[in-house]
């Protein structure tokens, strides 16, 4: 009885062995497939984390929604860094959203703003009406700085744009999605492609633009410029409006422009002029109001007529635009004054004065065809 008592202890104590063995081997086992713990949170930093999301609405509707590859949240100050960023600036009206591309950025959780000092892409979204033109595709930039409350976005630095007929640089700008607007802060160039193959581009420089797309609309500050080919138009502020994404009107302030074609050039100014483009944006009618003046020179003769008012009519049958009629109002002046040819006597200078001046130039546009008045002269 005595010798199986020390037998039952003996097999305990080998079972109590063999599971603490047992044990022992699990845990070891366990610790070495076990993953790498992470690595702790450096000094200064609450949390990092993958898909980081944030979402700001107008009651049951988007403003704006931010997403990233990985943040880290900084404790001080209180920003988080973000890697592949994505940035929706939803529209108010038809649930579509601008979509801005980023490496790197940082949220500013107080202000509620989101900075990217890299490469920025903007691409905007469809228009209400899907077949509309002259729409604003991208903004590329850097050292944005976007506001989550309003969806504006701003730079300092050179930016390239993109419309769907055209492109365009600005040295600093500002873009409001809710306005469909784009500020461009100075050292402006637009390029304005024509609607067909042959339609020449349209070129436009000036200090300072606003690009109004639901308006059709560039205000050009403080002056402006228009190149197309031959044509050259300088003035102070401008307003260039489009229709279907073409020039198709300029109105300026003091200006003055010129078409330069070959054997005929054709000069006009005005305190306040507009210029009217036809198809592929070419000019087919000039007005000046103020201190008007149209100086045309071609081989044999140089025709300078002003006014209080000029109208200019052009002909635009062929490619190019040819002056064909011009009409003077207010104390209007014309005066023709034949060109000088070698080894022959000056030729006589024949000026008219009237109330009302209307010229006609010969097809071609060279030469003066006729002039009348409607009233004294």
């Amino acid at each position: 009885m005595r010798f199986s008592r020390w037998l039952i202890l003996a097999a305990i104590l080998a079972i109590v062995a063999c599971v603490a063995q047992t044990y022992i081997k699990r845990k070891q086992a366990l610790a070495e497939s076990a993953p790498a713990p992470p690595a702790p949170l450096e000094s200064g930093v609450d949390g990092r984390a993958s898909d980081w999301v944030y979402t700001q609405s107008d009651g049951n509707r988007p403003r704006v929604t931010v997403r990233a590859r990985k943040f880290r949240q900084v404790r001080a100050p209180s920003v988080m860094e973000l890697e592949g960023v994505e940035l929706q600036l939803f529209h108010q009206k038809d649930g579509q959203y601008d979509l801005v591309k980023s490496e790197k950025a940082e949220f500013d959780i107080a202000a509620k703003t989101l900075y990217s000092d890299g490469d920025v892409e903007i691409t905007m979204g469809k228009a209400e009406d899907e077949d509309a033109e002259g729409r604003l595709v991208k903004i590329h930039s850097s050292g944005v700085r976007f506001e989550s409350d309003t969806g504006k976005a701003s730079t300092e630095r050179a930016a390239r744009f993109q419309f769907d007929r055209g492109n365009g640089s600005a040295e600093g700008a500002d873009y409001d999605p809710v306005a469909r607007e784009l500020h461009l802060r100075s050292k402006v160039v637009m390029n304005w492609r024509a609607k067909t193959r042959r339609g020449k581009a349209m070129r436009i420089e000036s200090g300072e633009a606003y690009y109004r797309e639901a308006e059709g609309k560039v205000t050009l500050l403080p002056w402006s410029k228009l190149i197309r080919d031959t044509l050259r138009m300088e003035g102070g502020a401008s307003v260039v409006s489009l229709e279907k994404g073409v020039i198709k009107q300029a109105d300026s302030q003091s200006a003055r422009g010129v078409q330069n074609d070959p054997g005929r050039r054709v000069e006009f100014a005005g305190d306040r002029l507009t210029i009217l483009f036809g198809d592929d944006m070419v000019v087919s009618n000039v007005k000046g109001e103020g201190n008007g003046k149209l100086v045309s020179t071609a081989s044999a003769a140089r025709t300078t007529v002003t006014g209080d008012r000029i109208l200019l009519e052009f002909d635009t049958s062929s490619k190019e635009s040819i002056l064909k009629h011009a009409v003077a109002s207010g104390k209007s002046v014309a005066e023709s004054r034949p060109l000088p040819r070698p080894g022959e006597a000056a030729p006589e200078i024949r000026v008219l004065r009237s109330e009302v001046i209307d010229l006609t130039m010969r097809p071609g546009g060279k030469d003066m065809d006729k002039v009348k008045t409607e009233g004294a002269g």
